[in-house]
């Protein structure tokens, strides 16, 4: 059970702070529901960016790389915009 209360499979609305507020407090959950929730649309997201210089093969690895950098930083503000926005403008930004 995760920061629902339901099972992870199940499909449940994911309220930006409520997620980030259990990502604050490791809850593995929300961060799988996170990745269940918004993995498919950054995985497309960076596919249409790939030919703008990214390599397609690449954008696995860059769409891991984005939940790692919101479970490790959580930096995220709901009050200044949607997780889901703020997803896609992590997902875009080179890190090395």
């Amino acid at each position: 059970m995760g920061m629902t209360g339901q099972k992870r499979n199940e499909v449940t609305p994911v309220k930006d702070k409520a997620v980030i507020e259990a990502i604050a407090r490791r809850d593995e959950q929300a961060v799988s529901a996170v990745i269940d929730k918004y993995s498919r649309l950054l995985l497309a997201d960076c596919q249409r960016g790939a030919g703008e210089g990214r390599v397609r093969s690449g954008c696995g690895g860059i769409v891991a790389d984005t939940f790692i950098y919101l479970w490790s930083t959580r930096k995220f503000d709901p009050e200044k915009g949607s997780l889901k926005s703020w997803l896609c403008i992590v997902g875009e930004k080179p890190r090395h």
